[in-house]
This record gives C-alpha cells, sequence and structure tokens, in this order.
C-alpha cells in the first residue's frame, strides 16, 4: 500500500483585513488586502490591529490598556478637516457643510479652513443643541493651552474624554513638525498604553476612513510647532481667514487643543 504523505503544516494565523488608501494623482480610494501576522492579540478589533501594525505598536505583545470610542469616519471635502473633525464628534449631525456655511457667516472660514480653536470651540458649543448626540446638556467642552503629553490629558482620555487637536500632518498623516504648513485637525477618541509604558492615541481625521495611532509625545511636539501659515498647495489662490495674531497667536492653533467630556459614545476596551 502507497505510503500517504504528511499534511502539509497549517499556515501562521493571520487577518486579512481590507485597507484603504489615496491615490495621489486622482484623489480616489484604492482597496487592498493586507494579511497581518502580528497584533493578534486584537485580531478581533481588525480596525485597532490595522492601526498599531501601520504605526509599529504594540506588535508582538498585547498593551497594558486599549481602548477608544467608536466615532464613524466621515472623509472631508477641500479644507474642511477641522469641521470634518467636529462633525465626526457631533455623529455626522451637523454635517462638515453645514458647520462651514455657520462657520463662513460668523466670519470664521472662507473655504472650509479653521485656524483658531477658539473658534472651532465656539462652533462647538453653539451646535450642541441641535447635535446628534446624546445627552447634549452633560457634554462640557473647553480649551485646553499647554503639552498634550501630559498626566492631565492622559487622565482626561483614560476617562473617556474626546480632544480634538491641530497638528502638521505628513504623508502618511502622522505627526511631524513642519512649524505649521501642514497644519490638520484631529479628532483623538481613544488611547493605547504598550507594554514600555508609552503612551498612545487612537485618532479619526478627514482624509482617510482608517482609525489612525499616534504617539502622544509626537503629537503633542506637533501641536506645540505650529507657527506659521502656509498657502496649501491645493488651494494655491483661494484666501484663508486667520486670527489676529496668526496660528501661533492667543486665538490661533499652537499648544491649543479641545477637550470634550460627557459624550455617550459606545466605549470599546480591546484589552
Amino acid at each position: 500500500m502507497p505510503t500517504i504523505p504528511p499534511a502539509p503544516p497549517l499556515p501562521p494565523i493571520s487577518c486579512f483585513i481590507k485597507s484603504t488608501f489615496i491615490d495621489p494623482n486622482n484623489n480616489k480610494f484604492i482597496s487592498n488586502r493586507v494579511e497581518f501576522r502580528v497584533c493578534l492579540w486584537a485580531i478581533k478589533d481588525p480596525e485597532v490591529q490595522r492601526a498599531c501594525f501601520f504605526a509599529r505598536t504594540s506588535l508582538d505583545s498585547s498593551p497594558k490598556e486599549c481602548s477608544y470610542m467608536r466615532v464613524d469616519p466621515i472623509l472631508q471635502t477641500g479644507p474642511t478637516c477641522g469641521l470634518c473633525a467636529l462633525s465626526m464628534l457631533f455623529c455626522g449631525l451637523p454635517t462638515a457643510d453645514e458647520l462651514l456655511q455657520k462657520a463662513i457667516k460668523l466670519q470664521f472660514s472662507r473655504n472650509g479652513e479653521m485656524f483658531s480653536a477658539n473658534w472651532l470651540l465656539q462652533l462647538l458649543n453653539d451646535n450642541l443643541s441641535v447635535a446628534n448626540v446624546k445627552f447634549p446638556d452633560r457634554i462640557r467642552s473647553y480649551l485646553f493651552e499647554g503639552v498634550l503629553n501630559s498626566d492631565f490629558i492622559k487622565e482626561k482620555l483614560r476617562q473617556h474624554s474626546m480632544l480634538l487637536v491641530p497638528y502638521d500632518a505628513d504623508k502618511n498623516h502622522s505627526p511631524c513638525m513642519l512649524n505649521g504648513h501642514k497644519a490638520h485637525w484631529t479628532l483623538i477618541c481613544g488611547y493605547l498604553i504598550d507594554d514600555s509604558g508609552d503612551f498612545h492615541v487612537f485618532a479619526r481625521h478627514g482624509k482617510t476612513k482608517n482609525l489612525g495611532l499616534f504617539s502622544l509625545k509626537d503629537l503633542s511636539d506637533s501641536n506645540s510647532n505650529l507657527r506659521e501659515f502656509a498657502q496649501p498647495e491645493w488651494h494655491p489662490n483661494d484666501t484663508f481667514l486667520l486670527p489676529d495674531g496668526g496660528i501661533d497667536g492667543k486665538l490661533g492653533l499652537k499648544s491649543k487643543s479641545i477637550v470634550v467630556e460627557g459624550l455617550s459614545n459606545e466605549i470599546v476596551k480591546v484589552v
């Protein structure tokens, strides 16, 4: 009787996840499949697994803590990153376009830009009564000025607050140091503490549907380096509104963020 060869070994455990990125040549979204053989501790939460994989964080071991608040992504149209992040916090209503019309009326914006944390905070507070959020009367929002990488901000995130944060965005959307020339807004909706004790934050913003993961230190440094306005290369002929003193002035963006407490989004604890 012929010998039956042994069965081949099973392939490594992996997770196939659809990912999306923007083709810079035509701004269309392209889907592809990425195979992950790391971050297996998050295999039941593909968004977190993907975010950790691309951030090169907690690849082989689970973090000490990992929690975020469920937020549906919204893609921005034009330079509306701040209004898009605010609309995400409002669960999509008001829309970014509706917020833009209100910002234009208040002379906070012309094309969707938002170069003042104070102005974005006023838009937030002015629209809470009509926003698609549960229990708006319980929501407390306020301006935070100072270093994001602080015990105060870490504790607020552990208490499930969200943050609206301006920073310089690199080509892969991660924080970088360009003196404010690539200023961009993001909504921070959770945190991760890796096995070394380093603090990271989960981010939603208008340039991708994917959940991002940033080092809090890198985001803090980027937020503190917002000094100069630069004409966006995709909008060479548009005129943008800046607050008195520019983006590093009293009403600007440098070292400023917005803390929002009391939101009722679903809390997801991965570990």
